[in-house]
Formats: C-alpha cells, structure tokens, sequence
C-alpha cells in the first residue's frame, strides 16, 4: 500500500463556529463518539471537537496513512511506536497514548504497516 506524503499537507476543523487549520502530521489520532470526531494531537496543545463522522475522516485520510484500528479510532501511522499482540492486541502511539486494536482489524492493520 502506497500512502501520499503528509509533508505540509494540512486539513480544516470546524469546532462550534471556530475554523481550526492543522497540518495532517500533528494529529496522532481521531475518536469518535457517536456523531462527534475528538481529534488528538502528538503535543499536548488540546483537544478539537468536530462534527463529522469517522467514516467520513477515514475516506479523506486513509491515503494519507490514517488507519481504522477499531469502531471507534482512526490512527495516524506515523505516530505508531509499537503493537504488542497481547490479550488486547495493544497499539502505542508516540507521547504514551495506548489504544485497542478490534481483532477484526489486526491482521490488516499488520499487513498495511510492514509493508509501509
């Protein structure tokens, strides 16, 4: 799988009337709470809240390398440190973060990231 380069590439969030502009290389992951998307970012610089679904950030980033790790949580694979196969099949995202991969997804996830 070929990812396009992230680079200086940036995306637009709209937060309760605020237009936020990110570079896609400072998130390190996407949760989603119902109709909510929480993005996260690798330095602790806060939290941006955003009406969209997470179906809807995985069709626009996943050639950008965001992977759907479960139901809830779109990675940035860049920000993957490890993944331990353990009971809860652990993934670890730079700064300390530890997320849940769905059993569905691991091996895809696992094929995607060795040949990345």
């Amino acid at each position: 799988m070929k990812f396009i380069a992230q680079n200086e590439r940036k995306i637009t969030l709209k937060e309760k009337g605020k237009l936020h502009r990110v570079y896609l290389k400072d998130i390190s992951y996407i949760r989603s709470d119902s109709y909510l998307s929480i993005v996260h970012f690798i330095e602790k610089r806060g939290l941006i809240t955003v009406t969209k679904l997470l179906k809807q950030f995985e069709e626009e980033l996943f050639k950008y390398g965001f992977i759907r790790i479960n139901q809830s949580e779109l990675v940035n694979k860049i920000h993957i440190s490890s993944i331990c196969n353990c009971k809860d099949r652990t993934i670890f995202i730079k700064g300390g973060e530890k997320l849940t991969i769905s059993h569905r997804r691991y091996a895809k996830i696992i094929k995607i990231l060795e040949n990345y």
